[in-house]
């Protein structure tokens, strides 16, 4: 069940600036449409969340998996949710993100699981940034988790 998502966001945001990593890696960071509108937006309320905390970190990557779009007769809402895993970086500090440094990437091929369709396949992946961090070349690599 989705509970509170801002309360959740901010206290993410709380531990993010508690602990001022360079990267941080989001999973689920989900975003709730219904007919068009976004309703919820994870990945967005921890970002409002971290600017209200005055921590300067920017979205470097996100990769999304496919929406899972529910519309029936019988359930007149159009609604999207579509999961993101994503990449926060910790902007204005000594950070350079390697030209095309950046790689979201989703595998081809679904992941089956053992539930009624739509929910029987999910999509995966992973997310890269390649930068040089004080002086020192890295790759920071979020792998999508089921």
């Amino acid at each position: 069940m989705i509970t509170k998502p801002a309360e959740r966001a901010a206290a993410m945001a709380a531990e993010i600036a508690k602990q001022r990593p360079d990267f941080v890696a989001l999973h689920e960071a989900w975003k709730l449409t219904v007919e068009g509108v976004v309703v919820e937006d994870l990945l967005q309320y921890v970002l409002d969340a971290l600017k209200a905390l005055d921590e300067p970190y920017e979205l470097v990557g996100s990769v999304d998996e496919e929406d899972l779009n529910i519309t029936r007769p019988t359930f007149p809402i159009n609604f999207h949710l579509t999961d993101r895993d994503a990449i926060l970086m910790r902007a204005g500090g000594d950070i350079e993100i390697m030209p095309g440094g950046v790689q979201p990437t989703l595998f081809d091929k679904p992941i089956d699981i053992p539930l009624p369709p739509p929910f029987n396949q999910i999509k995966a992946g992973y997310n890269s940034v390649d930068a040089t961090v004080r002086g020192i070349p890295l790759r920071f690599v979020s792998v999508q988790s089921m």
